[in-house]
């Protein structure tokens, strides 16, 4: 009875879990759907609803949005972690254009790896890159190490980063031996 339980449970639970991945890779297949939808389309928009919007002519608002960096991307971990973020980049012209990516003004010891770091974009296309990391124990904790990314070849702004090492997790006390049930002679 309790082991047929127990068995009810572990399946149920497989099936929960199951049911959770399935949702979470349709999700995110569809969130890649609708990002790639986004970058392609001139307009911005996107599904079903997605009003075209109208071309307005650049003031000093739009300039500055233009101009508004993004967010640095954050390696961070404790050391001995695989720190990594990604980044997209997209080739404009109308040919193609051999890229080299290149880190610049990084003040840690050892800078970040880029995959690919070299590469030939097709005409009005884009790629992603990777940018990982293992943290060493030569890093500083709490300290942020500054970076950029720059493709030359391309017209794309560069794209910071920051390596930050945390504090080690601390190791999990150890459980207490659970205390076995003596059976009582009758």
């Amino acid at each position: 009875m309790v082991r047929e339980r127990v068995v009810g449970l572990i399946k149920g639970a497989a099936e929960v879990n199951l049911r959770y991945s399935a949702m979470t890779l349709r999700l995110a297949r569809e969130y890649i759907k609708e990002f790639d939808a986004l970058l392609r389309e001139p307009s911005g928009g996107s599904g079903p609803d997605a009003q075209p919007e109208p071309q307005a002519q650049p003031g000093p608002q739009a300039e500055a949005a233009a101009a508004a960096p993004r967010p640095p991307i954050l390696l961070a971990g404790p050391a001995g972690a695989e720190a990594g973020g990604v980044f997209m980049l997209s080739n404009a012209a109308d040919f193609e254009l051999p890229v080299q990516l290149l880190v610049q003004s990084y003040d840690g010891p050892m800078p970040p790896t880029l995959t690919p770091s070299a590469f030939t974009m097709a005409p009005r296309a884009t790629a992603v890159v990777q940018l990982h990391l293992t943290l060493g124990e030569d890093l500083e904790i709490g300290r942020d190490y500054a970076g950029t990314v720059v493709a030359p070849s391309l017209s794309a702004p560069p794209v910071a980063f920051v390596v930050r090492r945390l504090a080690d997790e601390a190791a999990p006390a150890p459980a207490a031996a659970p205390k076995a049930k003596r059976k009582r002679a009758r």
